[in-house]
């Protein structure tokens, strides 16, 4: 009983996750418009350039894990995945500056 909770409770969050974003994404063309003042032609440029991106990269990624799953087993993909994911982290992190606000400094010792 305790596995069909679980289930049903993970389909309802993943029902809200999902109205959320479906609720957000008429709003995300405003940045740029407003904001930036690009022209709705730009925007659906880059709407069109991610949508042919995702699908480009889509392809030998899904071929690179059914292999992966054939040659090692189920688990091999996710595990391929989550290690490519940390090391592009790694790689923003050695690559992109930490802003000064957000970087953290040690207390001051206080003299007593």
């Amino acid at each position: 009983m305790t596995r069909r909770i679980n289930v049903v409770i993970l389909g309802l969050a993943s029902l809200l996750t999902d109205i959320s974003t479906e609720m957000v994404y008429p709003l995300l063309p405003l940045f740029p418009t407003r904001t930036l003042g690009a022209s709705p032609a730009i925007v659906g440029l880059i709407e069109g350039l991610h949508a042919t991106l995702v699908g480009i990269g889509l392809f030998p990624a899904s071929a690179l894990a059914g292999w992966l799953w054939t040659a090692f087993g189920p688990s091999a993909p996710f595990y391929c995945g989550g290690t490519l994911g940390c090391a592009a982290a790694a790689a923003l992190h050695l690559v992109l500056p930490v802003p000064k606000t957000a970087q953290v400094t040690a207390p001051q010792a206080r003299g007593g």
